[in-house]
């Protein structure tokens, strides 16, 4: 199952307990620009990648990978609550497949 960038920050974001605007700061942009990497309205460049990837104390490689199974294992070392939210999230999303079949 693939795990978008938007869908990775959201939880990132979610699990911390953070609003848009929290993380904006932090990183120095502004929560326009932040909600837009969120809702997949535009990518983040890398260098804003690797600040993301700073303030939540992961590698740019998480946030890269695009398989669950990766990312959720690294929400788990991060914590059981964290890694549960995160499960919780990607459950109630749909996410595609590339052959465009919907999954739950």
């Amino acid at each position: 199952m693939n795990v978008n960038i938007k869908d990775k920050l959201r939880i990132l974001r979610i699990t911390k307990g953070l609003t848009q605007e929290d993380v904006a700061n932090q990183i120095n942009i502004s929560r326009t620009a932040y909600a837009k990497y969120e809702t997949g309205a535009s990518l983040p460049p890398v260098e804003t990648l690797l600040e993301i990837a700073k303030f939540f104390n992961i590698s740019i490689d998480v946030i890269l990978d695009h398989t669950v199974k990766n990312f959720l294992q690294l929400s788990w070392k991060q914590g059981e609550k964290a890694g549960k939210e995160a499960a919780n999230e990607l459950k109630r999303k749909r996410v595609r497949k590339p052959k465009d079949k919907i999954i739950k």
